[in-house]
């Protein structure tokens, strides 16, 4: 358990500086260093992430291969079958490449584990789609592990293609392989959710088609004495070189003869350089103004102008050509209205996958979630249209709400109903999908309790229990599909890791699955002894398994074992920013939310508040578990404590003054928001 509070220092001139650079109060730029952000680059990706710095899809490992190989199995009509996960990640990562093939007129045929089929392929299920006449397999969110079943297919005369994102084995399929987990895959960012990659694969997929696809831009730009020279592919910016003004004629001569119909020159009222290619009677010359002519961009606007146009900091981007590379950089990404609605949709999909499969919200995944709910706000998408019902969408509603609604589903047996709900198009036919899905989740919520509670008793009440470094249960009531939603609720109470298993079908090969908590890697540990399970996948902190019975009584003990004290039990909660809570209001709210989308990676801040006088304590829930404060303060603000009633009260009894760490959340009531504090841990003062 977390026993201490931690609080690192600061620099305080760094956080004056980048408060007053950025405009934005102290407290959020303290929070911002604390987190890691200190530079103004940093602080500038974080905060004012740019849709068009998402990396190149042509970084990942065999995705030219990829594209070619769709590319050959829509020209030759070939059949093409989707292997879905059942999960939110494995189907909105089908529902983006279903809706893309729609568009070149392929009706695919689809798959995704029914009833009690086992997680990723099996045979019966490659005999499926060689039933029906299937010549590619495309597999989203799953086939890494996937190895003989593959190799079972390609026997039979499939092809594969596989889009996923967990941890490889050191032995991979016979397959066109898209994972930026592989060792040798150079993609800058390897934490893309299963949807990520997919959307990737068909984001390359359509840019293949654009005249510019394998074309070298070269953008040119004097400043002062230099020529600025920048190499442009595929959407990368590969490098940029300086030159003196005097050289510049002779080596964009030798680029011409070097790459010959493979470049486009872009320059920026650069003369010189215009006049040149002119002479030379080459005509893939533009000057940049020429590309972004309309109502309100002219080619009298400075570079300065421009800036302020595409929202760039000329603070911060003070050469002319970083300024201009970021303009391209748009250019390229906005061109194409067809792609760019297609990016726009789709990246909805990421941002509910990315989210329900608990993936890290830094780097890449950020802009993407980032953009993802933005996008949100005008959904087509009739599904998620009637679900979020105009409603403010954040990635804490998400979680909380839509992800878990949306993976009920998929926990008993009845994917298509979620599968339904992400590719229905008939209205009268969604209706019904989203009522069974609702019905269902009330189900799930008061079954899930039930056993959770027994589970509970039954560890709290084991005297060994603390001599284990995980906690293990495996039980007869409980469902395939809520195994991994019950590891992951008793690793948060008890804070070790967890395996649950089903015993529910009474066979020799039972499913479980396995959870730890923050960054501790459980998956290492089950991978040298990976060759014990019949079946194994998943992340660091979540896995999957099948395996026989009889082997799990030695697999826990040598978990138990190599764990040993690896996974520290105390722990630090480590607090973001001390303020006052009367320094708390609307006004405070609204700057945090400039830090959204919260979640793995980018936490909610911790706050610390001191001697805070409580004025009155309630008890509150149906089993009067939980417990609210009535705080003495500007707004009269409420802290709610879930399952530490007992603690408060006798904290209200006893201390007159009390210390808090907290999150700040909106609470709506009667249609009205009204800012709250949700207690993590407390203490008295002195």
């Amino acid at each position: 358990m977390k026993t201490g509070w931690k609080i690192s220092e600061l620099n305080s001139d760094v956080i004056n500086e980048n408060s007053r650079f950025f405009k934005i109060d102290e407290t959020i730029a303290s929070i911002l260093y604390r987190k890691g952000y200190k530079t103004p680059e940093e602080i500038n990706d974080f905060i004012n992430p740019r849709l068009s710095r998402i990396h190149n899809p042509f970084l990942m490992e065999n995705m030219h291969s990829a594209v070619l190989r769709l590319k050959r199995a829509i020209s030759h009509k070939e059949k093409i079958g989707i292997y879905s996960d059942s999960d939110i990640d494995g189907l909105a990562s089908l529902t983006i490449l279903y809706k893309l093939l729609k568009k070149f007129n392929i009706r695919p045929y689809y798959r995704y584990p029914v009833d009690s089929e086992t997680y990723g392929l099996t045979s019966d299920i490659v005999d499926d789609f060689i039933e029906n006449n299937i010549d590619l397999v495309i597999t989203v969110d799953s086939g890494i592990r996937d190895v003989e079943e593959i190799k079972y297919g390609k026997e039979k005369g499939l092809d594969f293609i596989i889009t996923d994102h967990h941890e490889p084995d050191n032995r991979l399929p016979e397959a066109i392989i898209l994972n930026p987990k592989q060792n040798s895959c150079q993609y800058p960012f390897k934490d893309l959710a299963g949807v990520g990659v997919t959307f990737k694969f068909c984001h390359a997929f359509l840019l293949s088609y654009l005249p510019g696809y394998k074309k070298r831009f070269i953008i040119c730009t004097n400043e002062e004495d230099y020529t600025y020279i920048s190499y442009v592919l595929n959407g990368t910016i590969e490098k940029t070189e300086r030159i003196s003004i005097e050289e510049s004629v002779s080596y964009l001569n030798s680029i011409v003869n070097e790459f010959d119909d493979d470049i486009m020159i872009i320059h920026f009222n650069a003369d010189q350089i215009e006049k040149f290619f002119n002479g030379l009677k080459y005509h893939k010359v533009y000057n940049l103004t020429d590309l972004l002519k309309n109502s309100y961009i002219t080619e009298k606007d400075t570079i300065k102008e421009l800036a302020g146009k595409f929202k760039i900091n000329n603070d911060l981007y003070k050469k002319k050509i970083d300024i201009i590379n970021l303009i391209f950089l748009d250019i390229q990404m906005y061109s194409s209205p067809k792609i760019y609605d297609f990016i726009k949709s789709s990246l909805q999909l990421v941002a509910l996958g990315s989210i329900s499969d608990v993936m890290p919200l830094v780097n890449e995944n950020r802009t993407l979630v980032y953009y993802g709910i933005k996008f949100m706000k005008y959904t087509q998408h009739r599904g998620l249209n009637f679900l979020i019902n105009k409603e403010t969408v954040s990635s804490k509603k998400i979680s909380w709400n839509i992800a878990p609604l949306l993976n009920t589903p998929g926990r008993f047996g009845q994917t298509h109903l979620t599968a339904g709900f992400f590719i229905e198009e008939d209205d009268q036919r969604l209706n019904s999908i989203l009522e069974k899905i609702k019905d269902l989740n009330e189900e799930r919520k008061i079954f899930v309790q039930k056993i959770y509670k027994k589970l509970y008793e039954k560890i709290s009440g084991d005297p060994e229990f603390n001599r284990q470094k995980i906690i293990f249960e495996m039980s007869h009531e409980i469902p395939d599909g809520l195994v991994g939603l019950l590891a992951n609720r008793l690793t948060d109470t008890f804070n070790k890791p967890a395996i649950i298993v089903s015993t529910q079908n009474d066979n020799i090969l039972v499913k479980g699955s396995g959870r730890s908590r923050g960054d501790f890697n459980f998956f290492r540990y089950v991978e040298p002894i990976a060759y014990m399970f019949d079946r194994i996948g998943g992340h660091a902190q979540a896995f999957g398994f099948t395996v026989n019975i009889n082997k799990l009584p030695e697999i826990i003990a040598k978990l138990n074992e190599s764990i040993g004290d690896d996974y520290n039990n105390v722990d630090f909660y480590e607090i973001d920013a001390e303020i006052k809570v009367n320094d708390i209001d609307f006004d405070f709210i609204n700057k945090l939310s400039r830090m959204e989308p919260f979640g793995k990676g980018n936490e909610e801040p911790l706050f610390l508040s001191r001697n805070i006088k409580i004025n009155e304590f309630a008890r509150i829930g149906s089993d009067n578990l939980h417990g609210k404060f009535f705080l003495e303060s500007s707004l009269s603000l409420q802290a709610i404590g879930w399952n530490m009633a007992d603690k408060m009260e006798e904290y209200y009894k006893n201390a007159s003054l009390i210390n808090l760490i907290y999150k700040i959340e909106l609470n709506e009531y009667r249609d009205k928001l009204y800012p709250q504090l949700i207690i993590i841990d407390m203490n008295q003062p002195g």
